[in-house]
């Protein structure tokens, strides 16, 4: 893999983590607005890449290698008295992770360094040879485990963010250089410390230190990585059921001395609003009475009709606002029509994406507030009082 691989997947993965996050997630369940996770509901999706580059350590120089062939030679030199010694140099990759809960999560890594070392074996007659320097390329193939200061501290939106590593590997050296052709394979164990800055829910830097082990050379190297991840869906986080909403305080009663009787035209405009979940038009059950209310005005006046007015927030394209703000008009047209025996006649729905804010667009209360429908009900009536 290539530095130019590396970019191209950070350009590629950007755009889609602005995507995701445009009006919001689409999450799996449309009511609590959370994903089912294997330790209890969360929110956020929890996908993330990490372009990652740094310096590659040898701590022991004297790595045997078990597979060094002379160019051209079908034999094999015997296993000992020969070795490979590679040299530090800088290593490059990338990580590709998922957040298994708010504070543990898996990783699988590529990583790469193409560097020089130096190579020496023991000839059948005892005569040393050493070749000099030779270009030599290490490929590791990785799955670790994440544990973050979260699980102690339960702090999910702090920024700062320690964490411990842990996994298991396959690394691959080879080289074919100088007349020697070297291939060298093993399983490597991985432990190391480090630490996310959560810039915001979608990008973080990261720095670690890695001890990397070779149980079958008995070798250790080490390594100090760096890079920006990139989070999709927004991190992890325990689900918390909100607060059932306050009871509207009871009106104080108002003493009217009654009207002498007389005949006159009673005038009716009545306002209903209905909030809406991000990206959804569906309508929950709480703002069902609300909308009985304004059927047994419809009713009332036979003559009045409404008009259905849906609106967005400010996130996401003018095309798809419109269209979700008209979707939340016509559901609530809608549920008129067909749960209230309401006449579709008197009926006008219609979508204004985000013109007329009641709240600003920059809090995450003031979108939930212009996320609604407002129906606005006009008639009149002849009565006698």
């Amino acid at each position: 893999m290539k530095l130019n691989r590396i970019a191209l997947a950070v350009l590629i993965t950007a755009p889609l983590s602005v995507a995701v996050h445009a009006d919001s997630t689409d999450p799996v369940d449309p009511v609590t607005n959370s994903f089912p996770g294997l330790f209890g509901k969360t929110t956020g999706l929890g996908l993330s890449v990490t372009p990652l580059g740094g310096w590659s350590g040898v701590m022991d120089h004297t790595e045997t290698t078990k597979h060094l062939k002379q160019s051209g030679s079908q034999a094999q030199f015997p296993t000992y008295g020969h070795a490979l010694n590679p040299y530090d140099d800088v290593v490059y990759g990338v990580a590709l992770g998922y957040e298994l809960t708010p504070s543990f999560s898996t990783e699988f890594n590529y990583l790469e360094k193409q560097g020089d070392g130096a190579v020496h074996y023991t000839k059948s007659d005892g005569g040393v040879i050493q070749p000099g320097k030779v270009d030599v390329r290490t490929r590791s193939y990785e799955l670790n485990g994440l544990l973050n200061s979260d699980f102690i501290t339960h702090d999910y939106d702090g920024k700062f963010k320690p964490y411990a590593l842990i996994g298991t590997g396959y690394q691959n050296l080879t080289s074919n250089d100088k007349g020697f052709r070297i291939h060298d394979t093993g399983v490597i164990i991985n432990a190391g410390l480090g630490a996310f800055y959560r810039l915001n829910d979608t990008f973080a830097l990261r720095g670690e230190g890695r001890a990397i082990s070779e149980p079958s050379h008995g070798t250790w190297d080490w390594k100090a990585l760096a890079g920006l991840q990139i989070t999709l869906g927004g991190h992890k986080r325990p689900y918390v059921e909100p607060p059932p909403p306050a009871p509207a305080p009871a009106p104080a009663p108002v003493v009217v001395p009654p009207p002498a009787p007389q005949e006159l035209t009673e005038d009716l405009k009545l306002e209903l609003r209905v909030f809406f979940d991000t990206n959804k038009s569906i309508i929950k059950k709480q703002y069902q009475p609300e909308i009985a209310k304004v059927a047994d005005k419809l009713k009332e006046f036979s003559n009045a009709s409404a008009e259905i007015k849906g609106y967005t927030d400010s996130t996401g394209s003018r095309k798809l606002n419109d269209r979700l703000s008209q979707a939340r008009a016509e559901a609530v047209k809608g549920s008129l029509v067909k749960d209230y025996g309401i006449d579709g006649g008197r009926l006008t729905a219609k979508g204004y994406s985000w013109d007329d804010p009641v709240a600003s667009n920059k809090t995450k209360e003031g979108r939930a507030l212009n996320r609604r429908v407002v129906a606005v009900i006009t008639g009149s009536r002849t009565v006698t009082k």
